[in-house]
């Protein structure tokens, strides 16, 4: 059921929090979803309730059968195909995944040359992650209708597809619009389950859990919003970051200025804006808080109605009266600060971070090397980092009222192999801790004695732009940002989304080997803290400084697997047993930046028991990525015990020595000595015979298969207990 609560005093709001309900709180008043049973909590608060629909289901097949006007799921992607086909030349539809139910995730790109990537700002509109919030949709699927056939006729409209890379998202939660239900399918409130500063409200299983999510975070990830509007409905509200907490985020003058030319430009009579944390309500996991934590964007959830699904006679109203804020966002989002980012020595574009004084850092496109950042007018410094470049500052950068900055950085190559984190990507501090400053920046690039501190029992995800190769030795170092070492576990996988495959703990600034997980690589790094200390003081948790990586140039050999084949000299399962002929496998990749040419491969042991027979078969020339095998054939003696572990020393080099490496391999001979208790209701056992009548009680398999043809395989030996039970044990 939706019920409405009324809210008069911060002690009503409180109480309200303690529940831990589904739904949305506005000034005044809050809107939850409630099943019985939080029905009944609800009354024991005491707090004024109206029940707005007893049965959501019903409410909801009746909105679906009330068509009219309404855009639906088959008409959003109907029109959303009929703009890409008709105005190919500035419309391009652009597939992110399917929801949980197989219906379509995507958007549309409106810009002039929309097949290439050019110096333009980006700018994005989404709508619909709550599915019930019918007119969300309805507002960003017209505007690619209304900027397709005005272009060309329009002149502001032509003047803005011509120099802005417009992006709209109509539907990020299909299946809740199909069924008129805020979630997802799995049930999940969508803006509970980003990643920056996730805590697990709504009914999320983990950061970026859902498809959905993942869907839109692809096209936020590699992409730089300048503008990020998501909307909503619900009450008429721009809600601006934090959500998660109640201090002022750094950009939050601009943010402020900007919501404001929002709803001045708009047709409402009075739309009202502030930081969703205190304007509306706290939560976590929200997209606005993740857009502009990780991306450095200017993002915000519009409300744009007080009824979720107004009357159909509305529809128009509300498009009409959000078009000009629409239109001005787009104008807006080229003010500021901007540039083109290059390398000095090729004049190709730069992967960077773009800092501008305190503020939230942005990124340049990978394809151009623009930047684009929205900042009043004044004078700033911006600062570029690079990793594989030298840093470069420009200050004293004055930004015109109306207008922008332009400041291109052309960047020097460095020799410097060690790279830096790159991007914070997830982050949880259990029930937040608003006594800490939150600086998640504060880990990206070199270590500098700025630092974020990641909480009690908290963990964060930092993306190292590329992967950390596993090399010879250590591959990366954590590095803690004050003087008293605090404990953490190290996490590395090669997705955002995991699975992260623990490489170790440390204490203070530590190294790290990759193969310890068993991965060739790794791109993502998750920190976990130890849980010491206290949660809500300042610097409370692991301050996290940076993360480096020695990225090795070259060519770089590394063992990807290595295994026994003893289908032909043996019994073919798969293990050298005592007495046995068979080949040891070897493969190596090549996780360098150039070919690996010329690869000499020598394999060595001591053991006694062991002969190996030749050399190791040759290995094929390696580019980088590329794997490839070789073989030695070995000899296990007959008097080997069983579970007896062989080391073996493989020296690998290539192109002439420029790389040469030794690995440790270990295999076990035979089956190892195991235990196993069992209770026997005949003796001897089934399959079992006794050696000799009143001879220790020993017995023998009946049934071994012994390659050396002298004695049976497993002996075995038998004496009862207390219990009735018999314990047999191998020889």
């Amino acid at each position: 059921m939706e019920v409405r609560v009324n809210l008069y005093t911060n002690e009503d709001y409180q109480k309200l929090a303690e529940l831990r309900f589904n739904g949305d709180v506005y000034p005044g008043f809050a809107r939850v979803y409630l099943i019985p049973d939080e029905l009944e909590k609800l009354k024991a608060t005491g707090l004024e309730y109206e029940i707005l629909v007893p049965d959501l289901e019903a409410h909801s097949k009746m909105i679906r059968e009330t068509k009219e006007q309404w855009h639906w799921y088959d008409d959003i992607i109907a029109l959303m195909d009929s703009c890409a086909t008709t105005f190919p030349d500035i419309c391009k539809k652009v597939m992110f995944g399917q929801s949980v139910e197989g219906r379509q995730l995507t958007a549309c790109v409106i810009s002039d040359n929309v097949d290439i990537e050019e110096n333009e700002p980006e700018i994005m509109f989404d709508g619909g992650i709550h599915g019930d919030e019918l007119c969300c949709s309805e507002n960003t699927v017209r505007m690619i209708r209304h900027l397709c056939v005005n272009y060309g006729i329009d002149q502001e409209i032509t003047e803005l597809v011509n120099t802005r890379e417009i992006w709209l998202y109509p539907m990020v939660n299909p299946d809740g619009r199909v069924h008129v239900v805020r979630y997802n399918a799995n049930g999940v409130d969508l803006n509970r389950d980003w990643g920056y500063m996730w805590d697990g409200w709504g009914g999320s299983w983990g950061a970026y859990s859902q498809p959905e999510t993942k869907a839109l975070r692809q096209c936020m990830y590699n992409h730089q919003f300048v503008v990020h509007t998501t909307y909503h409905a619900g009450t008429e509200y721009i809600s601006c970051p934090w959500s998660y907490r109640p201090d002022h985020c750094p950009d939050y003058n601009h943010i402020m200025q900007l919501a404001g030319v929002y709803s001045s430009t708009s047709g409402y009579a009075n739309l009202e804006y502030g930081q969703g944390c205190t304007g509306m309500y706290p939560i976590n996991g929200s997209s606005k808080d993740t857009n502009y934590g990780m991306m450095g964007s200017i993002s915000w959830s519009m409300e744009i109605s007080y009824d979720k699904q107004p009357p159909t006679s509305q529809i128009y109203y509300y498009w009409s009266i959000n078009i000009p804020a629409m239109i001005a966002m787009m104008e807006y989002s080229g003010y500021g600060v901007e540039g083109v980012v290059t390398d000095a020595e090729t004049g190709d574009p730069v992967q960077a971070i773009v800092w501008v004084n305190d503020y939230f850092p942005t990124y340049t496109d990978k394809e151009v090397g623009d930047y684009h950042k929205y900042v009043l007018p004044g004078t700033y410094t911006i600062t570029i980092t690079a990793n594989g470049y030298e840093s470069q500052t420009v200050t004293d950068i004055v930004v015109p009222s109306m207008g922008s900055a332009v400041t291109d950085f052309q960047l020097q190559p460095t020799a410097e192999p060690t790279h830096y984190g790159y991007k914070f990507s997830a982050s949880q501090i259990p029930d937040n801790n608003y006594a800490d400053e939150g600086n998640t920046p504060g880990c990206l690039g070199a270590p500098d004695n700025i630092n974020y501190s990641i909480g009690k029992n908290g963990w964060c995800i930092i993306d190292m732009q590329y992967p950390i190769l596993d090399g010879p030795y250590n591959d990366f170092t954590v590095f803690e940002g004050d003087d008293s070492p605090e404990g953490f576990t190290c996490y590395v996988s090669q997705s955002i989304d995991g699975p992260f495959v623990s490489v170790g703990t440390g204490i203070g600034t530590t190294e790290f080997n990759i193969s310890v997980s068993g991965l060739p690589d790794a791109q993502f790094i998750k920190i976990y803290d130890d849980g010491d200390g206290s949660a809500n003081v300042a610097d409370a948790g692991f301050d996290l400084d940076a993360i480096s990586a020695e990225f090795i140039q070259g060519p770089n050999l590394v063992v990807d697997n290595y295994y026994i084949d003893d289908s032909i000299g043996g019994n073919g399962d798969g293990k050298l047993d005592p007495g046995e002929n068979a080949d040891l496998y070897i493969v190596l990749r090549n996780n360098g930046t150039e070919t690996a040419e010329n690869i000499i491969a020598d394999i060595y042991t001591n053991d006694q028991y062991i002969t190996i027979n030749g050399q190791l078969t040759d290995f094929a020339d390696l580019e980088p990525g590329q794997i490839d095998s070789a073989y030695v054939n070995i000899f296990a003696s007959l008097l080997t015990p069983a579970g007896h572990q062989t080391d073996f020393d493989l020296d690998v080099s290539c192109n002439n020595g420029a790389f040469s490496n030794t690995f440790l391999l270990s295999i076990i001979i035979g089956t190892p000595p195991i235990l196993v208790d069992e209770h026997f209701d005949t003796f001897p056992p089934d399959g079992w015979y006794t050696e000799g009548a009143n001879n220790g009680n020993n017995w023998q398999s009946s049934n071994s298969n012994n390659a050396g043809g002298v004695a049976p395989e497993a002996e075995f030996y038998w004496s009862p207990s207390t219990l009735g039970q018999q314990r047999l044990v191998t020889n």
